[in-house]
């Protein structure tokens, strides 16, 4: 039964994770080969598809109204992704640079705004 068990969770790797895997590696390789980092790209990744497709910006307004305390994993989270803004001029890169702003302050936002 435990041959079987494992076996079954083999093929469930091999069918659902393994394709998830090879379309991010491709991905990456791709775009590494224009000159960025696995780092940057998968920051990147995380900000866009992650961290930007939650309410976060709306909480975050709504804790600094009620003046609620942000959480030190976020605020640090914010801080990293913040970071990536030397190279990438995105929206959604200043998207983060103002949610950056919200939270910490002093913050030199490099778009200027904030």
């Amino acid at each position: 039964k435990q041959w079987y068990q494992r076996r079954v969770r083999g093929s469930e790797f091999m069918r659902e994770i393994v394709p998830n895997l090879q379309l991010m590696f491709a991905n990456i390789k791709n775009l590494k080969a224009k000159g960025d980092s696995v780092e940057r790209i998968t920051l990147e990744h995380f900000r866009d598809e992650v961290v930007l497709q939650t309410e976060i910006e709306v909480a975050l307004i709504r804790a600094k109204s009620e003046d609620q305390e942000i959480p030190k994993n976020l605020i640090q989270m914010l801080l990293i992704l913040g970071n990536m803004a030397n190279t990438d001029k995105s929206d959604n890169q200043r998207r983060i640079c103002d949610m950056c702003a919200q939270v910490v302050y002093p913050y030199l936002n490099p778009f200027g705004s904030g």
